[in-house]
């Protein structure tokens, strides 16, 4: 239990590290490719950490839903302003893909907007930290 508690701590810790280190250089931007109507891909070139990120964006009737939100804020922040110019309708839901950080990292820039945001992912992710 001591071992597993230890290990649950230090991916913490080890998680935190690597979002003050991305945090602190962000220069990363997202190339926009529409899909389809309501539908667009926002991909970042690669940048050391991961060969290229990519997040997918649906305009609903009433809502958007975001699938996964990239590891730099600067790139969430980024994506959030571009879904504000596609639509006014609120961000209601948010799915991570899987665990890794560059796919769920961000998820506070959208949980911070959008106070009923739901995240909907493994159950994987959710045990991480």
């Amino acid at each position: 239990m001591k071992v597993l508690v230890a290990s649950r701590f230090m991916i913490c810790v080890l998680t935190l590290f690597l979002g003050l280190v991305v945090a602190a250089s962000c220069s990363q931007t997202a190339q926009k490719v529409q899909i389809a109507d309501g539908s667009v891909q926002f991909i970042t070139a690669p940048d050391g950490y991961v060969p290229n990120g990519n997040s997918l964006v649906m305009v609903n009737d009433n809502h958007v839903l975001v699938f996964d939100t990239f590891i730099r804020p600067c790139t969430a922040r980024a994506e959030l302003a571009e879904i504000r110019k596609i639509t006014d309708k609120p961000v209601r839901y948010l799915v991570n893909s899987h665990w890794h950080p560059d796919h769920w990292s961000r998820n506070e820039v959208f949980a911070q907007e959008f106070p009923n945001l739901e995240i909907l992912g493994p159950r994987k992710l959710g045990d991480s930290c």
